[in-house]
């Protein structure tokens, strides 16, 4: 005679074949938690970082070092001047800007770092002189 439905041995194999899906779900959703966290962090930092170069569109004649923070990012401008001077007459001159952010994420330490180049900054002209 033949009975209809799961044996106990069909049920508990079953079971578990489910509990490991069900448990590598939970682990997918999690992982795409932490990330989209980790992303969330990197994207204040660019924040942080675009609004500090559109603040300078030029660099002062000495150069730009200066450092602070800002909503739990660390950030960090080093200059330098870009490339040889090749005509000392040029009043046009560009520097090389490393800006660096650091922030905290879950007790990792993350950094952010951007290079672009920004011109020197012109003096102004006095009134009465020519402008060159």
């Amino acid at each position: 005679m033949r009975h209809s439905g799961l044996s106990l041995l069909e049920l508990l194999v079953a079971l578990s074949i489910m509990a490991i899906a069900v448990a590598m779900l939970y682990r997918a959703l999690g992982a795409g938690v932490r990330d989209a966290g980790r992303l969330q962090g990197q994207q204040k930092a660019v924040f942080v970082a675009r609004s500090l170069l559109a603040a300078t569109d030029a660099v002062p004649a000495g150069g730009w070092n200066e450092s602070g923070a800002a909503g739990g990012y660390q950030w960090r401008v080093v200059s330098q001047p870009f490339g040889p001077v090749t005509d000392p007459a040029s009043e046009l001159r560009l520097y090389s800007l490393d800006l660096t952010i650091t922030w905290n994420d879950r007790g990792q330490t993350r950094h952010l770092e951007v290079q672009t180049l920004r011109p020197q900054r012109l003096p102004i002209a006095q009134p009465g002189t020519p402008a060159s």
